[in-house]
């Protein structure tokens, strides 16, 4: 059998081929590779700010090139804004269980206000007046905000869920003294929820521990949020200091995850009092506010109400392989008001 040679015409033809072959698959690799490396992932955040004029009035009508904004100290795009208003994606029925179901209605604000009662007379009178000014803050209410009425002694009492309804909501506080929840019984459940099953709500032996609770149902909840506790202070009081315990803490950090802002309205009857420090903290640490109202409770529950209606949500891009915990500042480009923001946030990883 005559053996191949290398001028054999054959031979020559199958040399080709592979060559053929050997360019085009590093061909076929190059143009995969180069379609991959084009790919660049383009991360969005939300923010929830609320901004205010010199005079502590809402400031509507910014955009993007009006705010400055930057994590870690580096600055970050403001890719768009917008204000309250936003479809709400889901309904809660209330149980522990309950499956979430689209739900294609607008919703404004959800606004949860927390009554904290005590029977000494600084405390009580302080709460009383507030709680009668409290009707100004259902009056300016939209007609796609919600708010609930909770109170706090020794357990937590709901007086109404998340409603539109404003004659409820003054009916909710007008049962706060004496404690007569309001009737519950609706033709139709509210969008969200704020219910606890009663041997939960029993089991809740401090306001600690109750803030905490609706920090972690209000976290996953969406749109603009706010809880204005109306009390008298927070913490445990020990040897000259005031220590916050782990429920503040979970509650700080749910509160911060889920956008939510904590607005205090301490009703002491005093200049200065020990048990405000945390009020002022948590205030801080969520983008809220802290006010005393003891010499003009109805010109704070006036600030408080413009500090809810400040609303604005940032859409911003965080730097590339950013992630974890950074510190957050928002500034207006030009200096017309004040900006209230957490001062730390988590930025999820990519993907995430």
């Amino acid at each position: 059998m005559p053996r191949a040679s290398a001028g054999n015409p054959r031979n020559g033809r199958r040399l080709l081929a592979f060559a053929l072959l050997a360019v085009l698959a590093v061909a076929a690799g190059g143009a995969q590779e180069a379609t991959f490396a084009d790919r660049v992932e383009v991360r969005r955040l939300l923010l929830e700010v609320r901004v205010l004029d010199r005079r502590g009035e809402p400031l509507p009508g910014l955009g993007p090139d009006d705010f400055v904004v930057t994590f870690d100290g580096e600055p970050v795009l403001v890719e768009a804004i917008d204000r309250p208003g936003e479809e709400l994606p889901y309904l809660q029925d209330g149980s522990p269980d309950a499956t979430l179901v689209p739900l294609p209605v607008p919703i404004g604000r959800l606004i949860v206000l927390f009554f904290q009662r005590h029977h000494l007379p600084s405390r009580a009178r302080g709460l009383q007046r507030m709680i009668h000014e409290a009707r100004a803050l259902v009056a300016e209410l939209g007609p796609d905000d919600y708010a609930a009425v909770l109170s706090f002694d020794s357990r937590l009492h709901l007086h109404t869920d998340f409603t539109t309804d404003h004659e409820r909501l003054l009916a909710a506080l007008d049962s706060i003294n004496p404690f007569r929840p309001v009737d519950l019984s609706d033709s139709q459940p509210p969008p969200v929820s704020v219910r606890l099953p009663p041997r939960t709500a029993n089991g809740i032996r401090t306001v600690e521990r109750a803030i905490e609770i609706l920090a972690h149902l209000l976290e996953p909840l969406p749109g603009a949020k706010s809880l204005l506790f109306f009390g008298w202070g927070l913490g445990d009081h020990w040897a000259g200091t005031v220590r916050s315990g782990p429920d503040l803490r979970r509650a700080q950090a749910a509160f911060v995850r889920g956008k939510t802002a904590f607005i205090a309205l301490d009703v002491t009857q005093a200049d200065f009092h020990t048990l405000e420090l945390l009020l002022h903290e948590i205030a801080h640490d969520t983008g809220g506010r802290y006010f005393r109202t003891f010499h003009q409770p109805e010109g704070t529950m006036a600030a408080a109400t413009a500090t809810v209606a400040a609303h604005y949500r940032l859409t911003v891009v965080p730097p590339p392989g950013l992630a974890g915990e950074v510190r957050l500042t928002v500034r207006l480009r030009e200096a017309r008001g004040e900006v209230l923001h957490p001062p730390r946030i988590l930025v999820p990883p990519s993907g995430g």
